[in-house]
């Protein structure tokens, strides 16, 4: 039998935070790569107001499932059983929370503080819905449409940011993959879509600004899996290195991170900020990343 994780109304241990507010960008299927290659200056000013690695390690298969829960759990997939896409564990997870799945680190964040404000916007419904644990949220937005150089996901995410000023904002960004799989990775129709979808991290970025808080915010930027040709899932270097960024407040300006980063390092660099103490669960690690 799995172990239950109960909730209670203030996580013991708790700690203060190093910043007020969190935006979490996923990039699906954006390849290292492309970073190098597009002509995207907005996850470069990430990269270079703070820290980043091109070489985070994904989790196998490179399909974003696995990934994405890798991200959200702190975990390996041979501990959360989510093994494909389908959003439901292949095998019996080791740890369900009172929800009855595994534990993100939203639902970390919300043991810990439950009267934070908390969102998500998501262009992969369907694949993020069942392992983000959505019950745990203030604001959940499904973009039903999600096109190359579809502006709908940043809309909602300006008016939340304006509107809410959120500790936490995860936003899943599928435009990259959708490029992948139609045009092939890294071609340049491939780097063409990531230039749009840079110029709606950067529309993010001003909303944090016109909300009045930029300067106590955190951006952070991951992708799940890269590419090659018009698939991902296999070996290739080229599918199993992906893009980590963090830059803003209590983010060290340190440039490219030494060392070695794996996706389920995420949560526990983002429980950091938030002063979450680790659950025994956890395997990853945070990134070496805070002043």
């Amino acid at each position: 039998m799995a172990v239950v994780m109960v909730s209670c109304n203030r996580q013991e241990g708790a700690g203060k935070w190093r910043a007020e507010h969190v935006i979490f960008i996923g990039l699906d299927g954006l390849t290292s790569q492309s970073v190098t290659t597009a002509n995207c200056p907005n996850i470069k000013s990430v990269m270079d107001a703070g820290c980043y690695t091109l070489e985070k390690r994904t989790v196998t298969p490179t399909v974003s499932g696995p990934n994405w829960s890798a991200m959200f759990c702190g975990v390996p997939v041979e501990m959360n059983g989510l093994v494909g896409n389908s959003g439901k564990p292949d095998y019996k997870p080791l740890v369900v929370n009172e929800n009855g799945v595994f534990p993100t680190i939203f639902s970390e964040i919300r043991k810990a503080n439950p009267d934070a404000e908390m969102g998500c916007v998501m262009e992969w419904w369907d694949g993020i819905r069942p392992i983000i644990d959505e019950r745990v949220f203030n604001y959940v937005q499904d973009v039903k449409s999600c096109e190359i150089g579809c502006m709908e996901c940043t809309e909602y995410c300006q008016r939340y940011i304006r509107e809410k000023k959120p500790a936490i904002l995860f936003v899943h960004v599928n435009q990259p993959d959708l490029a992948g799989h139609v045009k092939g990775y890294d071609t340049e129709e491939y780097n063409q879509a990531i230039e749009a979808v840079d110029g709606e991290i950067g529309a993010i970025i001003q909303a944090l600004k016109d909300a009045g808080i930029y300067d106590r915010s955190v951006i952070l930027l991951s992708s799940d899996h890269g590419g090659f040709d018009h698939l991902h899932g296999g070996i290739t270097m080229n599918e199993m290195e992906t893009l980590f960024a963090v830059s803003g407040k209590g983010i060290r300006k340190g440039g490219k991170l030494e060392g070695t980063m794996m996706q389920f390092d995420i949560a526990p660099t983002i429980g950091k900020i938030f002063g979450i103490q680790e659950p025994q669960y956890w395997r990853g690690k945070a990134a070496d990343v805070f002043e």
